[in-house]
């Protein structure tokens, strides 16, 4: 709310500023679950100032959360070609792959933007979900704990404790879920941390706990349910269309997977 407000004060300001648009955009998403205002604001953006990087990478993972990758991938692309040496939006890149499940794609752009810094843990990150997705489960933990030391924060731990339950290493996923209630007596987390968790687990019912709770807190997270392979587990359960709904993906387009991105 803090956010919204702050951008319509800046377009009360100056109607004709891309960058209020672009974070309008992103909050009428991740908050408001509005995603005809969303695309509305982040098509004004663009129209406004076509070179802007951040409205092209933001309008990419607005397609990526419907899992329209086509068009994904075409915003994604020119956010790149306007910001090259961006490491979110070449991470990012490699997760449009990841979600799409092509993940030697996913893998080599990880790599390429590990060229550009060896240390950036958002793409550790991607690196170990990709890992994930392919079943190779000590890999990820290598790739997780890597994320983890560069970024001690709720979100590489729990992709750590995904990885240990989906590896059976069930003592140190259980040790990451104590981890991780420590560490919300110190700050909030957002519930769908917890829900990786308990995803790696096999344990649906807290997974889904978390997830209704997600709802409840608006979690931003919850934008990328319908694509990211970590869900993939809990598509068959009813509970899972049911939160779809709530957050409004459910009547956007259906998965294109398996194009050629």
């Amino acid at each position: 709310p803090k956010g919204k407000a702050a951008a319509l004060k800046a377009l009360a300001l100056d109607d004709a500023l891309a960058e209020p648009h672009a974070s309008l955009g992103l909050i009428h998403e991740e908050f408001d679950w509005d995603w005809a205002g969303a695309e509305r604001a982040f098509l004004r953006a663009l129209q406004l100032n076509p070179g802007y990087a951040s409205a092209h990478h933001w309008y990419g993972l607005h397609f990526l959360s419907q899992c329209r990758f086509l068009e994904a991938a075409t915003q994604l692309q020119r956010a790149q070609e306007r910001d090259v040496l961006s490491l979110a939006i070449n991470t990012n890149l490699a997760f449009l792959h990841l979600c799409a499940r092509d993940f030697d794609r996913a893998i080599q752009q990880c790599r390429k933007t590990l060229e550009l810094d060896a240390h950036f843990w958002y793409t550790h990150l991607i690196l170990g979900k990709t890992f994930s997705a392919q079943g190779h489960y000590s890999k990820a933990v290598d790739a997780f704990q890597l994320a983890q030391h560069q970024y001690t924060g709720g979100r590489t731990l729990s992709h750590l404790g995904y990885a240990y339950g989906l590896a059976g290493m069930r003592q140190e996923a259980d040790q990451v879920l104590t981890q991780l209630a420590e560490l919300s007596h110190k700050k909030y987390l957002a519930p769908s941390i917890l829900a990786v968790v308990h995803i790696g687990l096999k344990n649906a019912d807290a997974a889904f706990a978390a997830l209704e709770q997600a709802c409840k807190d608006r979690d931003p997270n919850l934008v990328y349910l319908k694509c990211d392979p970590c869900f993939d587990s809990l598509r068959a359960d009813p509970r899972y269309d049911s939160v779809l709904q709530r957050i409004g993906l459910a009547t956007h387009a259906s998965a294109d997977m398996g194009v050629v991105i």
